[in-house]
Formats: structure tokens, C-alpha cells, sequence
């Protein structure tokens, strides 16, 4: 009950995004991007179906964290330097058919989490496939930027995600990002 909720929220929250920009006819800049909002409200609108004997929020939970995936998704390791001397990491995994002027989907983890963990590999997988680039951003000292700084990511950490999106804006200036968090990640 609770994922068709959020389902049902995302899904009207992308459809108005898609609504302001069919009016305004400003950030379409060609069907490929109308064909993105569709592939997007799609993946949002399909109705939760959980397997036989999961059905409950608690157990599926468990179950997703004791089986791993048996590949990663392939991508390239990019830095963003703090103003403070320290960086984050964040994994970008670019389909082929993706065009610069396509939208991306950053995801940040939650807490314990990393580019790595199995919830945002198997969302980042299934954009994948419909062709969307994904970002998967690590919190400081998290995944790939283990090592990289000497503070500790936290709940007040949201200036480290800003810099870091700021990087990636203007890397790919055409690109629209859409920004997922999960958990300590959508704080």
C-alpha cells in the first residue's frame, strides 16, 4: 500500500513538471525529452505487485538487503571538491542512446548507504534500461570516495550534495536533473 502512495505522488509531481513544460514550450527542446517525461511517468505508474509471501514493507526490506546483485551497473568514478578540502564521489552510468540534451537522474543513498547499495542499483538498472542517465552520488567518506575526507557525512551534510550537483550542472548544462533521495539521502 505504501510504495502505490508514493507512486501516485511522484507520478502527479512529474506530471505537473511535464504539464509546466508542455505550456511554457521553453524546456522542450525535442521529442526525445517529451519521450523522457512518458518513459518517466510510466515507470512511476505502474502498480506495486510484490511476490507471493512478501507482502509485507518490514520483510521485503529484509530480504532486498541479504540477496546482492549479481553485477554492477557499469559506470564512471567522477569527484566534486568541497569547499572545505574534502570531495565526494559520484558514479555516472550512461546509456547509448542517451543524448546530452536528455535528462538526468541523480540518486543520493541513505544512511550506511553508497553508489552500491541494492536499492539504488536495481532503480538506477530500470532507468537504464529505458535509456536515462543516472548519477549516484556518495555522501562524504561513502563507496567510492572512502578515504576522501576527513569529516563524516550527516543530516545537515546538504551543502555537500549542492556542490556536488553544481559540478554536475556544469558538466552537462543541457541536462535537466531530477534529484531522488533515499532516506538521509532525501533530507
Amino acid at each position: 500500500m505504501k510504495k502505490i502512495i508514493y507512486n501516485k505522488t511522484c507520478r502527479s509531481a512529474l506530471y505537473s513538471h511535464q504539464k509546466f513544460q508542455l505550456n511554457s514550450g521553453k524546456n522542450l527542446k525535442s521529442k526525445c525529452l517529451r519521450g523522457f517525461n512518458e518513459k518517466i511517468l510510466d515507470f512511476y505508474s505502474q502498480a506495486f505487485k510484490p511476490f507471493p509471501f512478501l507482502t509485507h514493507g518490514h520483510v521485503q526490506t529484509i530480504v532486498g538487503s541479504l540477496f546482492s546483485l549479481p553485477h554492477q551497473l557499469s559506470s564512471k568514478t567522477y569527484s566534486a571538491y568541497l569547499p572545505d578540502g574534502d570531495s565526494i564521489t559520484y558514479e555516472v552510468s550512461t546509456p547509448s542512446c542517451w543524448k546530452a540534451e536528455n535528462p538526468t537522474v541523480v540518486m543520493i543513498h541513505g544512511l550506511c548507504g553508497s553508489h552500491r547499495s541494492p536499492y539504488i542499483v536495481r532503480v538506477a538498472k530500470k532507468f537504464d534500461k529505458r535509456g536515462i542517465r543516472t548519477i549516484r552520488m556518495n555522501l562524504r567518506g561513502c563507496g567510492s570516495g572512502r578515504g576522501r575526507a576527513k569529516k563524516m557525512y550527516h543530516v545537515d551534510s546538504s551543502q555537500d550534495v549542492w556542490h556536488g550537483l553544481k559540478k554536475i550542472k556544469n558538466e552537462m548544462p543541457d541536462s535537466p536533473l531530477i534529484v531522488v533521495g533515499f532516506s538521509l539521502g532525501g533530507n
